[in-house]
């Protein structure tokens, strides 16, 4: 079995998962990460964090503040982010029933009304170019963490192979690039999406 994967940044936990099941991965570098200064909003009372990418800059958002601010509660998109959040010291006091942008949203709005609620981001994830054009023909499996990754790999692509997707916003993306055969994650891991 040989797997593509776009990623983005220098290392890939999901190639290390797919080796492990005995897969022949190569990697392409689609994107990078960039820490992007934030500032949280006098008076907010949440910060929603959908990413272990945003960790680091939230840590620098938060120490940066006056002493004499409450510091904001802050939900988690899942289980991952909980860690990456509680490695550094901050308190997780919210996490959805399902990892996904939306539900936390979602579920948040519906517990909290009337918070002030702020979507830290904290990064930027910023295009690499390719060079030349990727033959899908030569891999017997595409593996996608993210949206975006399917727009950069998939315009420098030709032909076609099997595709798998981490969650509903990947599946979507590929579905508008006119893949209809994806496989989803059962749940948005990257462990589940290497058992696809």
């Amino acid at each position: 079995m040989r797997c593509l994967l776009p990623i983005v940044g220098p290392v890939s936990r999901l190639s290390e998962l797919l080796r492990a099941r005995g897969a022949d991965v190569v990697e392409v570098q689609v994107g990078e990460i960039v820490p992007v200064p934030t500032e949280i909003p006098v008076g907010t009372e949440w910060v929603t964090v959908v990413s272990q990418n945003s960790v680091p800059e939230l840590v620098r958002t938060l120490n940066a503040r006056n002493c004499g601010c409450l510091r904001p509660k802050i939900a988690a998109v899942g289980g991952k982010t909980a860690t990456a959040l509680r490695s550094v010291g901050l308190t997780v006091d919210f996490l959805p029933s399902v990892a996904t942008a939306e539900a936390l949203r979602a579920e948040l709005h519906r517990r909290e009304p009337s918070a002030r609620i702020f979507d830290f981001k904290g990064y930027e994830n910023r295009p690499v170019p390719l060079v030349g054009t990727i033959d899908l023909a030569d891999f017997t499996d595409v593996y996608f963490t993210c949206a975006s990754s399917v727009d950069r790999l998939l315009q420098n692509a030709r032909g076609a192979t099997r595709c798998h997707a981490i969650g509903p916003s990947t599946s979507a993306a590929l579905r508008r690039r006119g893949i209809a055969a994806v496989l989803e994650a059962s749940e948005p891991t990257l462990e589940a999406l290497a058992d696809t």
